[in-house]
């Protein structure tokens, strides 16, 4: 159940998919990090060795609707599945609701209601801990800082919501350091909570969704949605034309 692009392995499936391999790797007692990437992120795995290593290995679910609407000529049934979608439908879900639950991201304001959100979608949610890490680009200190405060928790889930392209790394190394899945969901905190508004359903539908995120905070989002959107259709392009070549090849 993948798709390559850009030789990286992209998940292929729907939530209960998903949730398949999540309850696969739980009843094996094995790690598993799920990462759901928008399109900043495969231009971020593009030029940074480290993180395309971690996409490389863990599991790359597409969180964007441009790259999705292109894996649908390679596929006609791919489909985008969001981070924020999966979020609040896992937690509507018995199968994988019962386990214990770390929320690492956003601000302990944030935190605190979107832990109230969600109690509100299942009152029976075990979360056991929420935590708002520091502000910074260093991955270490982020990571020392989120092994202290989860020390004996002991947690099955770990949601991730840091930004990318920051929270791929920790949340790959504390599925390993602690047996557990974890999943980079970005900004699901702030949409759940409230925090943020999410994008009208009809941008959603004509691929805009990143442009209503782009007028919410343009100064912040300017170079990653313009110079990043360049960068995309150009990787889009390369892809095609392997994928031309490749098809032509076993012809």
């Amino acid at each position: 159940m993948e798709l390559k692009f850009i030789n990286l392995r992209i998940f292929n499936g729907g939530f209960e998919d998903l949730i398949s391999i999540i309850n696969k790797s739980l009843k094996n007692n094995a790690p598993s990090a799920v990462h759901f990437a928008a399109a900043h992120a495969f231009v971020e795995s593009d030029k940074d060795i480290k993180l395309r290593r971690i996409f490389e290995t863990d599991v790359v679910v597409c969180d964007s609707a441009p790259l999705a609407r292109y894996l649908q000529l390679k596929d006609k049934t791919f489909k985008q599945l969001r981070g924020t979608t999966f979020m609040r439908r896992a937690f509507q879900e018995v199968g994988i609701i019962h386990g214990r639950h770390i929320l690492l991201g956003g601000n302990p304001k944030t935190n605190r209601t979107l832990v109230e959100k969600l109690k509100q979608i299942n009152s029976g949610a075990n979360i056991v801990g929420s935590f708002a890490p520091s502000f910074t680009t260093d991955i270490n200190l982020l990571l020392s800082e989120c092994e202290t405060f989860i020390g004996d928790l002991n947690p099955d889930f770990i949601w991730v919501g840091l930004g990318a392209p920051k929270q791929f790394f920790i949340a790959s190394k504390l599925s390993t350091q602690y047996s557990c899945v974890t999943f980079s969901v970005g900004a699901a905190f702030d949409f759940i909570s409230g925090n943020s508004s999410e994008a009208p359903m009809f941008m959603q539908k004509i691929y805009l969704e990143w442009f209503y995120r782009f007028l919410q905070e343009p100064i912040r989002l300017f170079k990653r949605y313009f110079m990043g959107n360049l960068i995309f259709m150009c990787m889009l392009a390369r892809d095609t034309m392997s994928y031309l070549k490749q098809q032509k090849e076993t012809r």
